[in-house]
């Protein structure tokens, strides 16, 4: 017989999958099970997490191994704190460990993305400073 907080976290554990599954589907529109999604993605599964600086080191664990907390704190996060995205960046991108993307230059496929959003800003933002320095040259 399981302990109480082993059926709880078990069950968090897999609420958080499928609403990883789901926000997956409905960026990028990749069926991904909810037993395979994973927080530090291959390049072939299709997707990959843009993620804030805020919450990078939850994605350095595994979906499996994680605790309550974790679950909690990624199932808040979808879609605020990060999102599913390409693997193929669209701009410039970073890399931080376990080869996870920062919230820039990797685009979603979806309206209302952020970091599609900060990759539109940080181009405007080129193009204002290279027509200031040409005034002023």
């Amino acid at each position: 017989m399981r302990k109480p907080s082993n059926e709880k976290r078990l069950r968090l554990n897999r609420q958080c999958r499928e609403a990883l599954a789901a926000h997956i589907y409905d960026r990028l529109d990749i069926k991904v099970a909810p037993e395979k999604v994973r927080l530090q993605p291959r390049p072939e599964d299709g997707y990959a997490w843009s993620v804030t600086s805020s919450i990078a080191d939850l994605f350095k664990s595994s979906l499996s191994s994680c605790n309550i907390h974790l679950c909690q704190s990624i199932c808040e996060g979808i879609g605020h704190s990060f999102e599913a995205v390409s693997p193929q960046p669209l701009g410039t991108s970073h890399s931080i460990t376990s080869g996870l993307l920062k919230a820039e230059g990797v685009g979603g496929r979806k309206n209302g993305s952020f970091t599609a959003e900060i990759c539109k800003l940080k181009a405007t933002n080129s193009h204002i400073e290279t027509q200031l320095e040409d005034a002023r040259g």
